[in-house]
């Protein structure tokens, strides 16, 4: 909920040059969670994905099957950022 409200001021402050409507966050902690990118991300201009790299060291393939999204812009997850 944090999130989506802090692009959403993002969006309305002109930070971000797109609609409202077209931001879905999505949080999923399940083991489909790559069904789900890749199902709601396969149309989308640009997705954005939170990691966190202690979890990449441990898991190669965390990312491996994330076949059918486009661009994407990958977010350092560790901490939290204040986006200003």
């Amino acid at each position: 909920e944090t999130t989506h409200r802090n692009l959403a001021e993002l969006v309305k402050s002109g930070r971000l040059p797109i609609t409202e409507q077209n931001i879905e966050v999505i949080v999923s902690n399940s083991e489909n969670y790559k069904k789900i990118i890749n199902e709601k991300s396969c149309k989308a201009a640009l997705t954005m994905m939170g990691f966190n790299v202690s979890n990449l060291k441990h898991n190669s393939e965390a990312l491996a099957g994330l076949d059918h999204i486009g661009s994407v812009l990958f977010v350092n997850a560790h901490n939290q950022k204040e986006i200003s």
